[in-house]
């Protein structure tokens, strides 16, 4: 007689990506009816190398300067933000589809190599540029031997 071990929850795996995906986007997790239509979000990005920085790109569209806060410390660069509804009182809205709410993205940084005093943000045409200009590689100083 021959023994076959069988793993029964193999087939899981593929349901288990799904969802964790599904899940990602935070905004199916409110409630019907719920007020807060969308908990914190994460906007979609890309992170860059250029010749001479690292650039994170995000889509904030609809979004005012004033709506997002980035900050920089050692190890990490966070952006967060709120935007606000903005429905008119002459107005009946039957259906609002443009994403209002909070979001927040955090990147670990490099822990070298990054100036992280220069960094510089800019939002044009609902993205976000986030720019951290790279240090310049030390020359090695050639010390003069003296004799005695």
């Amino acid at each position: 007689m021959n023994l076959t071990r069988v793993t029964p929850f193999a087939g899981f795996d593929g349901l288990h990506r799904l969802m964790d995906h599904f899940l990602r986007d935070t905004h199916f997790l409110a409630p019907a009816g719920s007020d807060e239509i969308h908990p914190v979000r994460r906007p979609i990005s890309d992170v860059y190398e250029t010749g001479d920085s690292l650039v994170f790109t995000m889509e904030l569209p609809g979004f005012d300067k004033s709506e997002i806060e980035v900050n920089v410390n050692s190890d990490y660069l966070e952006v967060k933000g709120e935007h606000k509804a903005q429905e008119k009182e002459d107005r009946t809205y039957r259906q609002v589809q443009r994403w209002h709410g909070r979001f927040q993205r955090s990147f670990r940084l490099p822990p070298r190599g990054l100036n992280r005093e220069k960094v510089s943000a800019e939002l044009k045409n609902g993205v976000l540029s986030i720019s951290i200009p790279k240090l310049k590689p030390k020359t090695p100083k050639q010390i003069a031997i003296r004799v005695n």
